[in-house]
């Protein structure tokens, strides 16, 4: 999976394309968990999942809580690594 395992500057937002989204099993999901690792330590931060459609095609938009990201000590533009991402039962 491209996305995964790949620093990206996070901005409490991550787009990821349909197909990934299938194969994660998010395309009807309405919570995840992301695992990122942010300087050396693994951060869980629950995420609200939103379907986005435009004329470049669909993807599965995932709204990190802030304030969970805050109480992890990760900031907008800091750069994170996408370890994974599950559906909240």
């Amino acid at each position: 999976m491209p996305m995964l395992g790949r620093r990206i500057p996070i901005n409490r937002r991550v787009y990821i394309p349909v197909k990934i989204a299938r194969e994660l099993n998010l395309a009807s999901a309405r919570h995840v968990d992301v695992t990122l690792m942010h300087n050396g330590r693994v951060v869980t931060i629950p995420a609200s999942v939103k379907v986005v459609r435009n004329e470049h095609g669909t993807y599965i938009y995932l709204r990190l809580h802030k304030r969970a990201m805050d109480e992890c000590g990760v900031q907008i533009l800091d750069y994170v690594e996408i370890l994974g991402i599950k559906p909240r039962e």
